[in-house]
């Protein structure tokens, strides 16, 4: 395996591992597992849209090391992190 490091925009194929990393994320700051309520599914559909043409809401870069995500880099368009739902929606709605 490679040593390389490199940054590149999420994919859609990406979505596991990104639920995976905003999870560590979670668990370095100390927060209670169950307050992470994204899915893969939230990541499909509001980082790289669906068919209908919905409207994406954050943009997501990769950190790689030796082709294993490490890291993510976020750029939000009004979305929340831990839950994976815009901020327009309520909490637990």
């Amino acid at each position: 395996m490679s040593d390389k490091q490199i940054i590149r925009w999420a994919e859609a194929k990406d979505a596991g591992q990104i639920v995976r990393l905003i999870r560590a994320l979670a668990s370095y700051e100390n927060e209670p597992p169950d307050s992470v309520k994204v899915t893969e599914a939230d990541i499909l559909r509001d980082g790289f849209g669906e068919s209908d043409n919905t409207v994406r809401r954050f943009e997501c870069l990769i950190a790689e090391h030796g082709r294993r995500p490490v890291g993510t880099g976020w750029g939000e368009y009004c979305w929340r992190l831990w839950p994976g739902s815009p901020w327009n929606e309520i909490a637990g709605a």
